[in-house]
């Protein structure tokens, strides 16, 4: 048994064991002759010769013949050769337009085109579920209004608050102001009066032209006018600086108290109002129109084609969660592949790398564009092995595509030229090396 030691393709040394014995034969024995003489003895013994190499001349050829018909065999050559990732995938739009459930929390199907379908712009597409909705709008349509008359009347009384105090500073202080100035003038005059009397009849009081009875009189109206004049004085300065000050802030305190209930009582009303125009809002998004013409796909995504569970469903009376996918328009002259790449060959692939893709019996060319830089959610089924998604973008505008074909996708990552190659059912792995038989 001799080894021919051999380099293949992609760096392995391998081992090709070609059988060159002949199992099975043992080596001639050795001729005894017998010390005899003559020409008798020779002529046997050379007819005999004749006839062993015979023998073996013809067992040779056909233990020959049996061993090249018993193995296949192939030349080692040196060519080009390919390092690829082939996987399965599905075949989708490169631009979708998607329809989504915006309605808040959720809701159900009621009504839904065929899948397939094709539409025209502003067409109804899907009808999602609004009694909850309608329900609340109806409530919500009274809060509304209940909200919006307490704001009005916050709003009024704000504005009369603010009117009390402009009126007291500029009105009723001012009034009550000029009054005490008048009575000031007044009781100033009188005092005036009652000092000039009260001189004049201690003089004739003097003279004997009066009593003094009167006089006391005239000067207990000069104490009297005076304390009046002080009176008036003393009102003056209290109005001032403490009756203007306290009435003046306390109208303010009322008119800023008014302002703060207006601004509350206007927030709650914007409040209500945002959450009628929301759920407004959410009984439009029950119904799901076509933004331009094209054909109508289900979002009912499979896990990259190898078997994932269509979780949740759309279809007629299904469940939708807010923001789910529910519909999609694929641009039908842009389409690529998703397929799912283990996790021990992600680190080959990189975007820009050309890939060969198979549709039915069609072969297509395309490049790949993106690789997830995260493992898509792992089924239960699947033993916690990672895979990545990947897209592989078809070139041109191939006709007769359609989204959710079962492609596959041959994504080049290497091209190894002049190497040695040989048969992959050639290759034998033992331990950490490889041998080629």
């Amino acid at each position: 048994m001799s080894t021919l030691e051999a380099p293949v393709a992609a760096g392995h040394t391998t081992s090709r064991r070609v059988d060159h014995s002949d199992e099975g034969l043992s080596p001639a024995k050795p001729i005894v002759r017998r010390r005899k003489s003559g020409l008798w003895s020779m002529l046997i013994a050379l007819v005999g010769l004749v006839g062993v190499a015979a023998a073996a001349s013809r067992y040779f050829s056909s233990s020959s013949q049996g061993l090249e018909s018993a193995y296949v065999v192939s030349p080692v050559q040196r060519s080009t050769f390919l390092v690829t990732v082939t996987e399965d995938g599905n075949l989708e739009s490169a631009s979708n337009v998607e329809l989504k459930c915006e309605v808040e929390g959720g809701t159900t199907i009621l009504e839904i085109v065929p899948d397939g379908s094709l539409v025209k712009k502003g067409d109804q597409l899907a009808l999602l579920d609004s009694s909850l909705i309608e329900e609340n709008l109806n409530l919500q349509k009274n809060a509304v209004g209940k909200a919006e008359a307490t704001m009005i009347s916050a709003k009024n009384d704000y504005e009369a608050a603010k009117i009390s105090v402009q009126e007291y500073v500029e009105g009723t202080y001012l009034q009550s102001l000029q009054t005490i100035e008048a009575d000031i003038t007044i009781a100033r005059q009188n005092l005036t009066s009652s000092e000039n009397i009260s001189r004049h009849s201690e003089e004739m009081v003097r003279k004997g032209y009066t009593t003094p009875q009167q006089h006391e009189s005239n000067v207990y109206a000069v104490k009297k006018a005076r304390l009046d004049l002080e009176k008036q004085l003393t009102a003056k300065k209290v109005l001032e600086d403490f009756t203007k000050v306290k009435t003046q802030k306390d109208l303010e305190s009322k008119r800023d108290t008014a302002e703060a209930k207006m601004k509350s009582e206007i927030a709650a009303y914007d409040l209500e109002s945002a959450k009628l125009r929301r759920l407004e809002g959410n009984l439009k998004k029950c119904k799901l129109v076509a933004p331009q013409d094209g054909m109508v796909v289900y979002a009912n995504d499979t896990g990259g084609g190898r078997g994932g569970q269509q979780t949740p469903k759309i279809e007629l009376g299904a469940a939708v969660r807010q923001y789910q996918a529910v519909l999609r328009l694929p641009d039908l002259s842009h389409m690529q592949v998703k397929v799912l790449v283990h996790e021990s060959k992600i680190e080959e692939l990189r975007p820009g790398q050309r890939a060969r893709v198979k549709i039915q019996d069609r072969e297509l060319q395309g490049t790949v564009t993106q690789v997830a830089s995260q493992p898509e959610a792992s089924q239960w089924f699947g033993g916690g092995a990672k895979e990545y998604a990947t897209y592989v973008k078809i070139d041109g505008q191939p006709d007769g595509l359609k989204p959710g074909m079962t492609a596959e996708a041959t994504i080049l990552i290497d091209e190894k030229k002049n190497v040695l190659t040989v048969p992959v059912q050639c290759v034998v792995g033992k331990g950490a090396k490889s041998f080629a038989w």
